[in-house]
């Protein structure tokens, strides 16, 4: 016996109600949608399938969330289906150590074979990171720009290299994303050195986000010249989080805006970056709807249907620069936090908002990568808000800031505990469309007032 891999399908043998059945089922679909077609194939009645369970002979009933991949199905293996209050028992056993031995291998979280790629693959990221440490100690490295880049390179040329024979995402990303990480490490300590690079002083960081996004760019290069098996969103998110970056940098040493500025007008801008971020992925994609008829004459146009393979392509590079700009703006906000709060009322208030609007937002979004990362920034913004509004409280009121948080934690408990199907109240979703869109719009005179228009606007009147 075999096990099956993702994607294909197991052949089973289930023993039901009223007869036995071979059947061929996918490996990803969850132990609770296969019940209703076992049970028709069965003898049973598939409304009832909540009263059933699938369980191996001698074995506990096995776990419905369950798909027949993590539960370690076997080509060829055999199954009862059983009334939920009469399952099969499971078998005595005579041997203690046999006992224990498949009682611990049904414990939750055991270690499985096919973690150690995992676990390796941190390591090797760690070991990136040391490497790093290593080659910036001033007396190892005479020209820590030059020995930096050398790395930078070289990974980049491994990563673009093994794409062309290999489609291993995990190790095209780790030494990807390895070598653009070496890239802006040798780019900023080039400007000044080390220390004003990890001072993070605004013309290393400059260059640092420049040659961040130019590695990310080669890669994207060598993945359309030679290695298509390159994945193309992390680093178009390397490329976009290095631009802006590098625009926000330039904001404050080019014009000269000061840091709150800087931060307040990039937060604003990627704010409308984000509710447009959909259409412009649409656009880029290429993706051209039909266009509405006005007379009898246009109904016969744009009736063609659309090739599968290529609308299958489109779609996903439409939703790979969603997720890349959900990445960049993420990192970009939080980056932008620390700069906004604590500088006084508007520059916090700014930074309140901007919060609310993403973490509003990401609720709209479908994708993991694309909700994650922006309601993560979201949270950020508010965290170092609620810390900066309590830190000069008194003793007694910050007693009281305590007893409000524990009770955002017990309704997030209370979040965490409602069962996936159950929806919420649509008023709740309106609620958050109108907090997200007043929270956008506001974001707008607060800005000004960072610029000082408001005070140009009265010295002209006065």
């Amino acid at each position: 016996m075999s096990t099956m891999q993702q994607g294909e399908l197991c052949r089973i043998t289930v023993y039901g109600p009223q007869g036995r059945a071979d059947l061929a089922v996918p490996m990803a679909v969850p132990i609770t949608s296969l019940l209703p077609v076992l049970l028709r194939h069965t003898g049973g009645r598939e409304e009832l399938r909540d009263s059933w369970v699938l369980q191996r002979l001698g074995d506990a009933p096995l776990d419905p969330a369950g798909t027949p991949e993590s539960l370690d199905w076997k080509e060829g293996e055999e199954f009862h289906l059983r009334p939920r209050q009469d399952p099969l028992p499971e078998l005595d056993f005579d041997d203690i150590a046999d006992g224990m031995a498949t009682a611990v291998s049904r414990q939750p979280g055991r270690w499985k074979p096919e973690f150690n790629r995992w676990l390796f693959l941190g390591f090797a990221i760690f070991s990136l990171v040391v490497l790093a440490r290593v080659l910036l100690y001033p007396d190892l490295s005479v020209f820590p720009a030059a020995s930096t880049g050398v790395v930078a390179l070289g990974l980049l040329v491994a990563a673009v290299s093994t794409g062309v024979q290999s489609e291993d995402r995990a190790l095209l990303v780790l030494l990807g994303l390895g070598g653009c990480g070496f890239a802006a490490v040798a780019g900023a300590v080039s400007v000044a050195g080390i220390g004003p690079a990890f001072d993070l002083q605004g013309a290393p960081v400059l260059v640092g986000c420049l040659t961040f996004a130019l590695a990310g760019g080669l890669v994207i290069g060598g993945r359309a010249a030679w290695s298509p098996s390159i994945p193309f969103v992390p680093f178009g998110a390397v490329v976009a989080t290095g631009a802006l970056g590098a625009v926000t940098i330039w904001l404050h040493l080019g014009p000269e805006f000061s840091t709150v500025q800087s931060a307040g007008l990039v937060s604003t801008v990627l704010i409308g970056l984000l509710v447009f971020a959909p259409r412009i992925g649409i656009r880029f994609a290429r993706i051209r709807g039909p266009q509405l008829p006005r007379t009898a004459d246009e109904l016969q146009y744009d009736i063609e249907p659309a090739p599968a393979e290529q609308m299958v392509r489109q779609t996903a590079y439409a939703d790979g620069y969603l997720t890349i700009a959900s990445i960049a703006t993420a990192v970009v906000f939080t980056a932008c936090f620390p700069f906004l709060i604590g500088e006084g009322l508007f520059p916090g208030l700014l930074a309140l908002l901007v919060s609310a609007a993403v973490l509003m937002r990401s609720r709209a979004l479908l994708g993991s990568w694309q909700r994650v990362p922006l309601a993560v920034a979201g949270s950020v913004g508010l965290v170092l808000v609620a810390l900066s509004l309590i830190e000069p409280l008194a003793t007694n009121w910050r007693g009281a800031s305590a007893f409000g948080l524990a009770l955002v934690f017990f309704l997030l408990v209370l979040a965490m505990l409602r069962p996936p199907p159950r929806r919420l109240l649509p008023i709740w979703g309106h609620l958050a469309n109108w907090l997200e869109t007043l929270s956008a719009v506001a974001v707008i005179p607060i800005l000004l007032e960072l610029f000082g228009v408001y005070s140009w606007a009265v010295g002209l009147t006065a």
